[in-house]
């Protein structure tokens, strides 16, 4: 009964380590998955009245152009933080704190970026700047 035990214990152990290797793996597969999302956003998505601009640190600048007004105003710049969860892009707005979640895709080989504004429904299309 004894070595039973130690047979049944030593498997167990045995188990536990093996399955926890294959959690370190899958996680690591995660976050390289995540860090390819990421360095797609990077750079300067164009818009004809706006663009955005992913920086790597996971900030972000947003360009409002105002010359359909006259005379023509300012452009208006905002700026934030941005993060990529759950297949979403959140936008964080510095200063206010206003937070838009938008679903996303990717086409044209990674160059044109689509935005769903989960909250409105509006639909946005962006060219990157090469």
């Amino acid at each position: 009964m004894k070595k039973h035990f130690i047979i049944i214990w030593i498997s167990a152990v045995i188990l536990v380590v093996g399955l926890s290797g294959c959690i370190e793996i899958s996680k690591n597969k995660e976050n390289e998955k995540l860090e390819g999302e990421i360095s797609k956003f990077i750079g300067t998505w164009e818009h004809p009245f706006h663009h955005y601009t992913f920086m790597s640190d996971g900030t972000y600048k947003k360009i409002v152009r105002n010359w359909c007004y006259t005379p023509p105003l300012p452009n208006w710049e905002y700026t934030g933080i941005y993060k990529i969860e759950d297949g979403n892009l959140t936008l964080i707005e510095e200063g206010t704190n206003w937070t838009f979640t938008y679903s996303y895709s990717f086409s044209g080989n990674d160059t044109i970026l689509t935005l769903f504004n989960i909250v409105t429904g509006s639909t946005v299309v962006y060219t990157k700047q090469l």
